[in-house]
């Protein structure tokens, strides 16, 4: 297994003890769970920074994090997003190399997103980007 799935299979594994439901490269599901979900996407894994000697390749891999909560009223939506998020902050904080697999793994700000559903409680969303930084010995392992 490359050290890309190894990290990312990891960082999966990390956010399922989060008491919401979480996915890995899933669509969006048509009706949302009521306590929110998370959908983790592979990202980009971007061009890595060579090293000839030893040679290493460095890579600052931007995951995503979507997170999607519905609610017919907003302040109900804001609040359970905002703890989703915190949760998620807390999470990633605390665990800052997965298991040694990483350098550095970090959250930066989330994009907000509203989705109004005609005849259906309205969507709020976050997208939150991970920046996993590793190294390995070739872009393919």
């Amino acid at each position: 297994m490359s050290k890309r799935e190894q990290i990312l299979s990891a960082l999966f594994e990390r956010l399922k003890s989060l008491d919401i439901t979480i996915k890995r490269n899933e669509l969006a599901p048509q009706a949302i769970p009521k306590n929110g979900i998370l959908i983790l996407r592979d990202g980009k894994q971007g061009d890595p920074e060579v090293i000839l000697s030893p040679p290493m390749c460095i890579f600052h891999h931007e995951a995503e994090l979507e997170v999607i909560v519905q609610d017919a009223k907003s302040e109900v939506r804001d609040k359970k997003l905002d703890e989703i998020l915190v949760k998620v902050g807390t999470l990633l904080c605390c665990e800052d190399k997965l298991n040694g697999l990483t350098d550095y793994i970090y959250p930066k700000q989330p994009e907000i997103l509203e989705e109004y559903v005609e005849g259906a409680p309205n969507i709020k969303a976050a997208v939150i980007p991970v920046v996993l930084e590793y190294s390995t010995t070739n872009a393919l392992l």
